[in-house]
């Protein structure tokens, strides 16, 4: 699927299901044919990252169903101690979506909190 963001379109995968979103990027040495991972749910919630498993450093996006960026943590690195830290930034509770790509990717594509992303639908919500 093809992501809009104010620094050009991103290719991303998607991960609605709950065994998906919890294995995320983990595991993986490098995103093959995509440019990051979308987590979805369907509903806005809090919704918490971990970096168990991941091999490289994540810039995490929270977005809301509006496609607005409501949080964003950067060089997020890879989880070293048992339990891993939990990463859910403040505003954050109003996400229906966590975006993961590669550590600088967020700088490289102009995503901040407060802009926009958009998909073909222009909303996250499932039609």
């Amino acid at each position: 699927m093809k992501l809009e963001t104010p620094g050009g379109t991103i290719a991303v995968e998607i991960a609605e299901t709950p065994a998906a979103r919890s294995a995320g990027l983990s595991n993986r040495r490098s995103l093959s044919g995509v440019d990051g991972l979308l987590l979805k749910w369907d509903a806005p919630g809090r919704h918490p990252i971990w970096m168990a498993g991941m091999r490289f450093s994540l810039d995490l996006i929270w977005i809301d169903s509006d496609g607005h960026i409501v949080a964003v943590l950067t060089n997020v690195p890879p989880c070293r101690t048992d339990p891993c830290p939990l990463y859910e930034p403040a505003g954050a509770e109003r996400s229906i979506a966590v975006l993961e790509i590669p550590a600088g990717a967020a700088a490289s594509h102009g995503i901040a909190a407060g802009a926009i992303v958009r998909f073909s639908t222009n909303s996250l919500q499932t039609p």
